[in-house]
């Protein structure tokens, strides 16, 4: 079983993408009808977004962990499930819906990455640093 705790022991962060791979199917069902659980959970205030917040101080505001990958201002970071959940975890409240050691701060190109790519090519490069006229280079 995978886990932040051993997400954490590898070096790099490719390493960590590969450790985290589903290499799932776009459009593959998720929760089907019971979907609305899933909407549920991630918008109680209360509950998620705690949680949500613990762990993306805890990561630094570092995709996969990595100090190295810190994500951008204005970027949306996504918090991820290391062990996907189900419809029964989420009625039994079970530890791998919440529990820390099951979930990491992922930006959006990275948590694709882990569902839908069984690519190596298609992982999330590194991010560039924007530069004054980065966009202009005749000035």
């Amino acid at each position: 079983m995978r886990s932040y705790s051993g997400l954490i022991l590898l070096p790099t962060f490719e390493e960590r993408l590969e450790y985290l791979a589903l290499n799932g199917v776009v459009g593959d069902e998720t929760f089907g009808y019971d979907r609305y659980l899933n909407q549920m959970l991630y918008h109680n205030r209360e509950f998620w977004m705690s949680i949500r917040d613990q762990v993306i101080i805890r990561d630094n505001g570092c995709d996969l962990a990595c100090a190295d990958r810190e994500i951008p201002k204005g970027c949306k970071i996504i918090v991820h499930h290391i062990e996907p959940i189900t419809v029964e975890d989420i009625y039994e409240r079970s530890p791998k819906v919440y529990g820390l050691d099951n979930l990491v701060s992922t930006t959006l190109s990275t948590h694709n990455a882990i569902h839908y790519s069984n690519v190596k090519s298609r992982m999330p490069s590194a991010m560039v640093e924007r530069k004054p006229n980065d966009q202009t280079p005749w000035r």
